[in-house]
């Protein structure tokens, strides 16, 4: 019987042909389907155990039998987005719609444009040949577009075609308009086989997109994982999820975005060469940031445009393909990283980078570009300063890389500052001295000794101190050796 008045509706659609996905396994528990519930349904929900409002229900054409018996609307495989439409605009104002497990065939766009509050909701499994899955047949064009709507959130879907279709989006945020989009929450989400996965709209400064999120995802073979080229975003995170792209895609491209932004947990995968992990182009980027990444086979890990001036933090990473930046003059912070590709800055850029690995190359190419390295291990690493003014400065760095300069002012420009060091060091048996190399860049202020070995009463100290070594005198030979920690340390002002 119907569902509270809204009444059950089928499609006179005759099926259509075969699908290349396997049959579905498993049903829903539909015993008390009654006690579905707008906020509680997601993986792993029964949906036999939770409260029903607002809710309408989508059934697929090979869902289960007890599925379609409690459903809304009942789908036969052929232009299954006119029921989903009609569930989602049957909605007062905001409410779920739930849709069941199975495949939905879709010649034409879903648009969810309500006001407020709208949830698109598939059964766990997603992004598997089990659960929900949208069938894109709808060529150039999007499967889902969400336009002048507050808080939406999709989840727990899977989008596909059998074969990739140009400009084919899988889900489109369309901010082209006033009001605008606010909120967007994307969730166990699976798109495969489109030319960009996730689209977001160009807008002007009014008509920005506000909030958007998209967690535990994965994205396949698209050309495009997610664009957001030309629109203001006001905060964006990215989180928890896999972009793979053919060999000449782009894993994310956006430029334009305000406020602080995260791409975190996101391994980009290519298989082969050509493929870009992080692209921006062009446009102002108040901060991105981006963490626990990985991109296994791609030509760039990130590349800056040369109309882009962004504020760039890499953190947590291995930079396992190479980044250059060609924007104008901005930041990039590499931070606990692990550096086994070249970086290089081909315009003005300041380059900072904390605590890293860094086993590759380094190049400034720019006349006034500028790197500062802190507590950085150098392994096998080369730094090429080749602009005019180029610079670096390191703070208690680890390791020797070799240092490159071709600049007109190369004697001006290179600058390496170690501000502490130790080590050890022994006076071997018959001898009262030895030299010491500190490894400072000027001479030490202060010389710390503290004797790991039997001194025999001799008197010890500091006899010389010098921008390269140091000497430790004793007053008499001993018979045996006498050995020393020491700690050497530049004071301020030197």
């Amino acid at each position: 019987m119907p569902v509270r008045g809204i009444g059950r509706h089928s499609s006179t659609h005759q099926p259509g042909g075969s699908d290349s996905i396997s049959p579905l396994m498993g049903d829903l528990d539909f015993n008390s389907y009654a006690a579905l519930n707008l906020s509680g349904v997601g993986r792993g929900t029964n949906v036999a155990n939770v409260v029903r409002t607002a809710t309408v229900v989508v059934a697929a054409n090979d869902a289960a039998t007890a599925a379609k018996a409690q459903a809304d609307y009942i789908c036969d495989g052929v232009d299954d987005q006119v029921e989903i439409q009609a569930a989602i605009d049957s909605l007062p104002n905001g409410g779920l719609v739930y849709l069941s497990e199975g495949i939905f065939h879709l010649s034409g766009k879903v648009l969810i444009s309500k006001t407020y509050g709208v949830k698109l909701t598939g059964a766990s499994g997603a992004y598997g040949s089990h659960g929900t899955v949208l069938k894109w047949d709808g060529g150039a064009d999007a499967a889902l577009e969400i336009y002048a709507a507050y808080n939406t959130t999709i989840s727990d879907i899977s989008l596909y075609q059998d074969n990739l279709t140009t400009d084919s989006i899988g889900i489109y945020i369309n901010g082209d308009n006033n009001p605008p989009v606010h909120g967007v929450w994307l969730e166990r989400i699976g798109i495969t086989k489109f030319d960009v996965g996730i689209k977001l709209m160009p807008s002007d400064s009014s008509n920005q997109i506000a909030n958007f999120s998209l967690s535990d995802f994965q994205i396949s073979e698209c050309n495009i994982g997610i664009e957001s080229n030309s629109v203001n975003i006001d905060v964006m995170k990215i989180e928890g999820g896999e972009i793979v792209v053919p060999s000449a895609g782009y894993g994310i491209v956006t430029n334009r975005i305000g406020g602080t932004n995260t791409i975190k947990s996101v391994e980009f995968a290519h298989p082969g060469p050509g493929g870009i992990a992080v692209e921006i182009p062009t446009g102002a980027i108040s901060t991105l940031r981006l963490e626990e990444c990985t991109s296994e086979g791609a030509s760039y890990f990130v590349r800056v445009g040369s109309d882009a001036a962004p504020r760039l933090l890499i953190e947590n990473s291995v930079i396992d393909a190479p980044i250059e930046w060609n924007g104008s003059p901005g930041i990039m912070q590499i931070e606990n990283c692990q550096v086994n590709h070249p970086v290089e800055l081909k315009t003005d850029a300041y380059l900072l980078m904390v605590n890293c690995w860094i086993q590759s190359t380094i190049t400034l190419t720019s006349y006034g570009s500028f790197m500062k390295t802190i507590n950085c291990l150098h392994v096998g690493d080369t730094i090429n300063l080749d602009g005019g003014k180029s610079g670096w400065i390191s703070f208690y760095d680890h390791g020797s890389p070799t240092v490159n300069i071709t600049g007109a002012q190369a004697d001006y420009i290179k600058k390496r500052f170690r501000f502490e060091n130790s080590g050890t060091a022994t006076i071997t048996a018959g001898n009262t001295s030895v030299n010491v190399t500190h490894g400072l860049a000027t001479t030490p202020t202060t010389v710390q000794l503290t004797p790991t070995t039997d001194t025999a009463g001799k008197r010890y100290w500091i006899s010389a101190k010098g921008d390269t070594t140091f000497t430790i005198t004793i007053d008499s030979s001993h018979t045996a050796n006498i050995s020393f920690d020491w700690r050497a340390a530049v004071g301020e002002g030197n």
